[in-house]
């Protein structure tokens, strides 16, 4: 988990919580410039992996952390993800579903509760493009990214929570989701993210479907990049 920012966006206590950071630039490190209207979200030193499963046809899951520091209670009313779908060229979003949960503790240790949602449920209220492509340093196209917003409504105390979710599109192929990117590191102190499918694993780990580098078994923790809205009571 990461908390870069948090900005006001025009009503009244609005905020927007970011983790992480997506977006690299117009120019790749090697100075193939993006599309008109686009950045590129690049690939960083010697990290490999564009993206990891999220999808729900697969049944894969993603999860992150995030806290609510000390002071009021943070009034959610939306959550946005990022994703892209390999190969896909069409002009509107391939994504149709995007399903959620939050826990107030790891949902990879025991068998929590959520304390909001589940994965029945589809969420997915837009799907617009994030005016991003994911590419290496040579650039590519192939790989435009996608946000997927979910309005939801809970009030969340100070605390640690974890927020897990998978989406879906309406044509055939895998769907990944970026990994949060900073210009020039490979991960940043308190990332945590983890994936599942038969068990939880954490991003990084050296272990079965999860990241590797080419240099060995070189563990590098990683986190996800999304957003959420909220608001508090507070004058």
């Amino acid at each position: 988990m990461m908390l870069l920012f948090s900005f006001f966006t025009g009503k009244i206590n609005a905020q927007t919580f970011v983790n992480s950071n997506l977006s690299t630039g117009a120019t790749t490190s090697t100075n193939v410039a993006a599309p008109a209207g686009f950045t590129w979200s690049e690939l960083q030193l010697t990290n490999t992996t564009l993206g990891s499963a999220g999808s729900l046809s697969a049944g894969y899951t993603l999860a992150d952390d995030f806290t609510v520091p000390a002071g009021p209670s943070w009034n959610v009313s939306k959550i946005t993800v990022f994703a892209y779908q390999t190969g896909y060229a069409g002009s509107t979003s391939p994504f149709n579903d995007l399903r959620l949960q939050i826990f107030d503790t790891d949902p990879s240790v025991g068998t929590p509760t959520p304390v909001f949602g589940n994965l029945t449920t589809n969420r997915l209220s837009n799907s617009v493009t994030a005016s991003m492509y994911r590419a290496a340093a040579a650039g590519g196209t192939t790989r435009q990214i996608w946000k997927l917003e979910a309005n939801i409504a809970i009030t969340l105390a100070p605390g640690t929570y974890w927020i897990e979710w998978q989406q879906g599109t309406s044509t055939a192929g895998g769907n990944f989701t970026p990994l949060g990117t900073v210009v020039g590191t490979t991960t940043q102190a308190g990332n945590n993210a983890k994936q599942k499918k038969y068990s939880w694993q954490r991003m990084g780990q050296c272990s079965g479907w999860w990241q590797q580098y080419p240099t060995g078994c070189s563990i590098y923790s990683r986190l996800f990049y999304w957003s959420m809205l909220w608001n508090s009571n507070a004058r």
